[in-house]
């Protein structure tokens, strides 16, 4: 899990860093870091009911994510509407980010 938070925040610090050195150039630098979400990689997990009950009950909004919830996101922040947004990183994950990871070790 160490290498997994040190990941996040690096890409958090490079988006910063990329839009302020880069932005003069017209740029804009923004990341999307997604929930749980239903995915081809993530049947297994989804299959696990004692583990999505786990996941779910700390997620304020109540449920995983679908990508066409994070496709949004994306959509959003590269179209028009966000074309004076650089340097976020936007956690589009019903809230989980609040309330941080759940326990996942054997019960």
């Amino acid at each position: 899990m160490p290498g997994y938070c040190a990941g996040k925040a690096a890409l958090d610090q490079l988006v910063k860093a990329a839009a302020h050195e880069l932005g003069h150039l017209g740029h804009r630098y923004n990341a999307v870091r997604p929930g749980l979400t239903r995915t081809g990689a993530t049947p297994a997990l989804f299959a696990n009911a004692q583990m999505m009950r786990r996941f779910e009950e700390r997620i304020p909004l109540g449920r995983a994510g679908e990508p066409e919830e994070i496709a949004e996101a994306v959509r959003f922040l590269v179209g028009p509407e966000a074309s004076w947004t650089t340097g976020q990183s936007f956690a589009v994950d019903g809230g989980n980010e609040l309330r941080g990871a759940p326990d996942m070790s054997a019960r």
